[in-house]
């Protein structure tokens, strides 16, 4: 099979097993918000888009990917430029030749958990939201649920820096849209039972999704600035200063925070508060 037809049957194939599983087993999917999203990926005819799209979220599952997606219209997954591209781990996605076609077909760029901030998926993240494309991330790295996080009452884990350097590192800055998940979950507890690998059901309305409002109020100063210092030669793109390490870490906490703020807002969440006091009742 060519590249070409491997490209499009991915992603499409993906999402038609995902949405038949979502609505015969797991009571469908709901979203707030998700024009925002839709908008942010229009093209105009003739016209690419001129600003890549980054989306970041909790990660609560092994299947936020790809079911959250399912809230999208079917004709999303047949364009490239309308499905996301977002990180698959190398040591478990991409382990022989099939797999390797099959994910990166299915826009799956392939991350060494343990490589860092500096290394190649990194830098083609951001190479990609330079190029008008549409990037998700989980920032956190890895799934968090009350058995897999000592500290879940204080909210996610830490946002990783990674998530940094694909936004400041970018030619052109991409529109930011924070999202915020929840009842996956549900269906894919930790630890479970077998058979492991199979979504468990769920009553209509477990699965929500959440997309917040544009962050550029926020995030363009970061960047401009950012980029300002990189023309002056006072820090470097692949720079691991005190300076570097110290806005990174700003625009980490910051996304961290508009996710957080968003699942509460959407009522997707309780709010640190909440959940401590109910820890201690």
């Amino acid at each position: 099979m060519s590249r070409s037809k491997l490209a499009q049957l991915a992603p499409i194939s993906i999402s038609a097993l995902s949405k038949t599983y979502i609505n015969l087993v797991c009571g469908g999917i709901t979203s707030q918000g998700l024009p925002t999203l839709l908008d942010a990926l229009k093209e105009e005819k003739g016209k690419a888009r001129e600003r890549g799209v980054l989306t970041i979220s909790n990660h609560i599952s092994v299947v936020d990917d790809p079911f959250l997606w399912q809230v999208l219209p079917w004709k999303y997954f047949f364009n490239p430029r309308t499905t996301r591209w977002v990180s698959g781990a190398q040591d478990i996605m991409f382990t022989n030749p099939v797999f390797s076609k099959f994910f990166d077909a299915g826009q799956v760029i392939s991350t060494d958990r343990f490589g860092g901030i500096f290394q190649e998926a990194i830098t083609e993240s951001s190479r990609k939201l330079g190029r008008g494309d549409w990037v998700h991330v989980f920032p956190e790295g890895k799934v968090s649920q009350p058995s897999l996080n000592p500290y879940f009452e204080d909210g996610m884990f830490r946002f990783r820096w990674g998530v940094s350097r694909i936004f400041l590192s970018s030619p052109i800055p991409p529109k930011v849209i924070p999202m915020h998940i929840a009842g996956f979950d549900k269906v894919m507890p930790e630890p479970r039972g077998f058979p492991a690998f199979v979504p468990r059901p769920a009553p209509t309305g477990t699965l929500r999704v959440a997309v917040g409002e544009v962050l550029d109020d926020l995030c363009l100063p970061l960047w401009k600035e950012w980029r300002h210092r990189v023309d002056q030669g006072l820090i470097k793109d692949d720079g691991d200063g005190p300076e570097e390490r110290e806005r990174r870490i700003q625009f980490a906490n910051l996304l961290r925070a508009e996710v957080e703020k968003l699942g509460v807002s959407s009522g997707l969440a309780e709010s640190i508060e909440e959940r401590k006091a109910r820890s201690v009742s």
